[in-house]
Protein backbone atom coordinates (compact mmCIF):
# COMPACT_ATOMS: atom_id res chain seq x y z
CA UNK A 1 0.00 0.00 0.00
CA UNK A 2 0.25 3.65 -0.12
CA UNK A 3 1.14 5.56 2.91
CA UNK A 4 -1.74 7.88 4.76
CA UNK A 5 0.33 11.14 4.33
CA UNK A 6 -0.38 10.46 0.23
CA UNK A 7 -4.02 9.95 0.57
CA UNK A 8 -4.30 12.92 2.76
CA UNK A 9 -2.42 15.97 0.70
CA UNK A 10 -4.78 14.83 -2.15
CA UNK A 11 -8.03 15.07 0.15
CA UNK A 12 -6.31 18.66 1.73
CA UNK A 13 -6.26 19.73 -1.54
CA UNK A 14 -9.47 18.80 -2.85
CA UNK A 15 -11.05 20.46 0.47
CA UNK A 16 -9.39 23.52 -0.02
CA UNK A 17 -10.22 23.81 -3.95
CA UNK A 18 -13.72 23.59 -3.16
CA UNK A 19 -13.79 25.76 -0.06
CA UNK A 20 -12.02 28.27 -2.66
CA UNK A 21 -14.62 27.44 -5.52
CA UNK A 22 -17.65 27.85 -3.03
CA UNK A 23 -16.63 31.03 -1.63
CA UNK A 24 -14.61 33.02 -5.11
CA UNK A 25 -17.72 33.93 -6.36
CA UNK A 26 -21.06 36.36 -5.85
CA UNK A 27 -23.45 33.33 -7.26
CA UNK A 28 -21.47 30.28 -6.48
CA UNK A 29 -21.09 27.56 -9.56
CA UNK A 30 -22.07 24.08 -9.53
CA UNK A 31 -18.51 21.65 -8.50
CA UNK A 32 -18.40 20.66 -11.66
CA UNK A 33 -18.14 23.41 -13.78
CA UNK A 34 -15.90 25.01 -11.43
CA UNK A 35 -13.83 21.92 -12.33
CA UNK A 36 -14.16 22.96 -15.59
CA UNK A 37 -13.24 26.19 -15.40
CA UNK A 38 -9.72 25.51 -13.56
CA UNK A 39 -9.17 22.80 -16.46
CA UNK A 40 -9.69 25.54 -18.98
CA UNK A 41 -7.47 28.10 -17.44
CA UNK A 42 -5.02 24.80 -17.06
CA UNK A 43 -5.06 24.56 -20.40
CA UNK A 44 -4.75 27.96 -21.69
CA UNK A 45 -1.96 28.06 -19.66
CA UNK A 46 -0.21 25.38 -21.21
CA UNK A 47 -1.26 25.84 -24.90
CA UNK A 48 -0.08 29.58 -24.35
CA UNK A 49 3.58 27.97 -23.42
CA UNK A 50 3.03 25.87 -26.60
CA UNK A 51 2.03 28.46 -29.12
CA UNK A 52 3.47 31.59 -27.95
CA UNK A 53 0.30 32.99 -28.39
CA UNK A 54 -3.44 32.60 -27.03
CA UNK A 55 -4.70 30.22 -28.27
CA UNK A 56 -8.24 30.27 -30.49
CA UNK A 57 -11.81 29.09 -29.23
CA UNK A 58 -11.53 26.48 -31.49
CA UNK A 59 -8.03 24.96 -30.53
CA UNK A 60 -9.03 25.19 -26.66
CA UNK A 61 -12.23 23.16 -27.20
CA UNK A 62 -9.88 20.41 -29.23
CA UNK A 63 -7.66 20.37 -26.25
CA UNK A 64 -10.28 19.40 -23.30
CA UNK A 65 -12.37 17.38 -26.19
CA UNK A 66 -15.88 19.52 -26.02
CA UNK A 67 -17.89 21.03 -28.94
CA UNK A 68 -17.00 24.49 -29.61
CA UNK A 69 -20.75 25.65 -28.86
CA UNK A 70 -20.13 23.41 -25.35
CA UNK A 71 -17.09 26.04 -24.63
CA UNK A 72 -18.79 28.70 -25.54
CA UNK A 73 -21.83 28.09 -22.70
CA UNK A 74 -18.91 27.61 -20.51
CA UNK A 75 -17.05 30.78 -20.84
CA UNK A 76 -20.58 32.48 -20.56
CA UNK A 77 -21.08 30.89 -17.15
CA UNK A 78 -17.36 32.48 -16.20
CA UNK A 79 -18.46 35.77 -16.75
CA UNK A 80 -18.15 38.08 -13.86
CA UNK A 81 -20.74 39.63 -11.87
CA UNK A 82 -21.65 43.21 -12.02
CA UNK A 83 -22.53 45.21 -9.12
CA UNK A 84 -26.15 47.43 -9.67
CA UNK A 85 -24.42 50.32 -7.92
CA UNK A 86 -21.48 50.09 -9.86
CA UNK A 87 -21.27 53.29 -12.16
CA UNK A 88 -22.87 52.36 -15.58
CA UNK A 89 -20.32 54.74 -17.38
CA UNK A 90 -16.87 55.66 -15.33
CA UNK A 91 -16.77 57.60 -12.85
CA UNK A 92 -17.90 60.94 -14.81
CA UNK A 93 -21.21 60.13 -14.57
CA UNK A 94 -22.56 59.10 -11.47
CA UNK A 95 -25.44 56.75 -13.14
CA UNK A 96 -25.87 53.60 -11.69
CA UNK A 97 -26.44 50.46 -13.43
CA UNK A 98 -29.92 49.50 -11.41
CA UNK A 99 -31.35 53.42 -12.55
CA UNK A 100 -30.62 52.37 -15.79
CA UNK A 101 -32.88 49.36 -15.73
CA UNK A 102 -36.49 50.27 -15.88
CA UNK A 103 -39.00 48.66 -13.09
CA UNK A 104 -41.37 45.93 -14.10
CA UNK A 105 -44.38 47.07 -11.45
CA UNK A 106 -46.07 44.19 -10.11
CA UNK A 107 -49.67 45.45 -9.29
CA UNK A 108 -52.61 44.42 -7.12
CA UNK A 109 -55.83 43.17 -8.41
CA UNK A 110 -57.23 46.83 -7.21
CA UNK A 111 -54.36 48.37 -8.76
CA UNK A 112 -54.81 46.71 -11.89
CA UNK A 113 -58.19 47.89 -12.39
CA UNK A 114 -57.81 51.20 -11.47
CA UNK A 115 -54.87 51.15 -13.63
CA UNK A 116 -57.18 49.89 -16.39
CA UNK A 117 -60.13 52.91 -16.04
CA UNK A 118 -57.34 55.37 -15.50
CA UNK A 119 -56.06 54.37 -19.12
CA UNK A 120 -59.20 54.22 -20.66
CA UNK A 121 -58.68 58.22 -19.77
CA UNK A 122 -55.30 59.11 -19.99
CA UNK A 123 -55.42 59.59 -23.64
CA UNK A 124 -57.79 62.69 -22.94
CA UNK A 125 -55.87 63.97 -20.06
CA UNK A 126 -52.46 63.26 -21.93
CA UNK A 127 -53.75 65.95 -24.61
CA UNK A 128 -53.52 68.74 -22.87
CA UNK A 129 -50.03 68.52 -21.89
CA UNK A 130 -47.49 69.71 -24.72
CA UNK A 131 -45.78 67.90 -27.65
CA UNK A 132 -42.69 67.26 -25.86
CA UNK A 133 -44.09 66.13 -22.32
CA UNK A 134 -46.31 63.53 -24.17
CA UNK A 135 -43.41 62.12 -25.31
CA UNK A 136 -41.53 62.12 -22.59
CA UNK A 137 -44.39 59.60 -20.84
CA UNK A 138 -45.12 58.13 -23.80
CA UNK A 139 -41.79 56.79 -23.93
CA UNK A 140 -41.19 56.35 -20.34
CA UNK A 141 -44.02 54.55 -19.47
CA UNK A 142 -44.41 52.47 -23.14
CA UNK A 143 -47.75 54.27 -23.55
CA UNK A 144 -47.94 53.22 -27.35
CA UNK A 145 -47.77 49.47 -27.12
CA UNK A 146 -43.70 50.13 -27.03
CA UNK A 147 -41.45 49.12 -24.26
CA UNK A 148 -40.52 51.56 -21.60
CA UNK A 149 -37.07 53.31 -22.19
CA UNK A 150 -34.88 54.81 -19.41
CA UNK A 151 -34.53 58.11 -18.91
CA UNK A 152 -30.67 57.82 -20.62
CA UNK A 153 -32.48 56.35 -24.25
CA UNK A 154 -35.14 59.01 -23.83
CA UNK A 155 -32.65 61.41 -23.53
CA UNK A 156 -30.72 60.63 -26.20
CA UNK A 157 -33.94 60.58 -28.43
CA UNK A 158 -34.83 64.04 -27.91
CA UNK A 159 -31.41 65.37 -27.43
CA UNK A 160 -31.69 66.64 -23.62
CA UNK A 161 -29.88 64.98 -20.60
CA UNK A 162 -30.95 62.42 -18.49
CA UNK A 163 -31.58 64.42 -15.50
CA UNK A 164 -33.72 67.03 -17.74
CA UNK A 165 -35.82 64.18 -18.71
CA UNK A 166 -36.33 63.70 -15.32
CA UNK A 167 -37.49 67.13 -14.22
CA UNK A 168 -39.70 67.10 -17.51
CA UNK A 169 -41.38 63.66 -16.60
CA UNK A 170 -41.76 65.39 -12.84
CA UNK A 171 -43.63 68.15 -14.01
CA UNK A 172 -45.71 66.27 -16.65
CA UNK A 173 -46.83 63.75 -13.73
CA UNK A 174 -47.77 66.65 -11.82
CA UNK A 175 -49.60 68.29 -14.64
CA UNK A 176 -51.56 65.00 -15.02
CA UNK A 177 -52.54 64.80 -11.35
CA UNK A 178 -53.50 68.26 -11.66
CA UNK A 179 -55.61 67.69 -14.54
CA UNK A 180 -57.10 64.94 -12.98
CA UNK A 181 -58.09 66.00 -9.29
CA UNK A 182 -59.94 68.84 -10.92
CA UNK A 183 -62.09 66.11 -13.00
CA UNK A 184 -62.45 64.50 -9.91
CA UNK A 185 -63.95 67.22 -7.75
CA UNK A 186 -66.14 68.34 -11.00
Amino acid sequence: GYKFSTYAYWWIRQGMTRAIDNSARTIRLPIHISEKLSKLRRVTRELSHRFGRQPNRLELAHALGMEPQELEELLSQSAPCASLDAHARGEEDRSTLGELIPDPVSMEPMDHMDRRIQKEHLGTWITQLNEREQKILKLRFGLEGAEPLTLAEIGRQINVSRERVRQLEAKAILKLRLITSQQNAA
